[in-house]
């Protein structure tokens, strides 16, 4: 073979090579036209989250989603939505819907809504290939629960883990009066529709749910994660003047708290404190 054909043979297997480990994610930049699309071709959305100033999703741009593997499953299997909010005013909206509060983050969520999985910050191929199959595996178990009509602990988990707060208030509700509901976990399926119900900023309601776990199940460790919540929920009122002294009177009415509560609660009361 002369040194012509052994250069060009080499550069073919250069090429060929690195073709197999790079591609490219085919992003939408538009939130209604991604929706839109995602609706009719009956698809899910994976929405990417990022930042101009994000070294961490300059990293995931270049090695994650240029890996192959990744581009060819996210193209055949979602909408790509590439969203960055300090630039994007409905970006923002949506990031807040989500409760993005870092870069990068990724929301995966079903055609109708439904929250398949999430990423908060930095992953690589491996996982990011992970996380895309538990997504595709999540959207089929939804699918299939969603398709019967009567009430479940499975729709429960899934409205609430989806942010469905009317939904899941009226599931729970019929199953608490069916009695189809552990006792155990009662009150964390209460601590969670309060969590949906001050997401979306009802938070007087959500605190006087709040105060029903604590009232109800005084004896249960619940009840520490149920004040944790309700100076949190206070705190996004607009009231941390109240969410300190709140947590202050726990600390001095309680003498079991669990420890890994008295370092989450001092966390927030010294947050709270530098910010007198």
């Amino acid at each position: 073979m002369n040194k012509f054909y052994s250069v060009a043979l080499v550069l073919f297997l250069y090429i060929a090579f690195t073709n197999n480990l790079t591609a490219a994610v085919k992003w939408q930049k538009n939130i209604e036209e991604s929706t839109k699309k995602a609706q009719q071709e009956n698809r899910p959305i994976l929405i990417n989250f990022y930042a101009d100033w994000c070294q961490w999703c300059k990293k995931m741009d270049k090695e994650t989603y240029a890996n192959k593997k990744v581009a060819s499953s996210i193209n055949k299997n979602f909408i790509a939505l590439n969203i960055n909010p300090e630039t994007d005013a409905k970006g923002s909206e949506l990031a807040e819907k989500y409760a993005v509060t870092g870069f990068p983050a990724v929301i995966i969520v079903n055609s109708d809504g439904f929250i398949l999985n999430s990423i908060n910050g930095y992953v690589d191929d491996k996982a990011m290939i992970s996380h895309i199959d538990k997504a595709l595996a999540q959207d089929k178990k939804i699918k299939k629960v969603l398709a019967t009509k009567e009430p479940s602990i499975d729709k429960l988990d899934i409205y609430i883990e989806s942010g469905k707060e009317k939904e899941a208030r009226s599931t729970f509700e019929y199953l608490l009066a069916k009695n189809l509901i552990p006792d155990e976990s009662i009150p964390q399926y209460m601590i969670g529709i309060a969590l949906l119900t001050a997401q979306s900023k009802n938070y007087d309601k959500a605190l006087l749910l709040f105060d029903e776990v604590v009232k109800k199940y005084p004896d249960r460790n619940d009840v520490f994660i149920a004040h944790y919540y309700s100076a949190v929920t206070r705190i996004l009122a607009g009231n941390q003047a109240d969410a300190l002294k709140y947590l202050q009177n726990v600390q001095k009415e309680y003498t079991n708290i669990p420890y890994e509560f008295i370092n989450e609660y001092q966390k927030l009361i010294d947050y709270l404190e530098s910010e007198k």
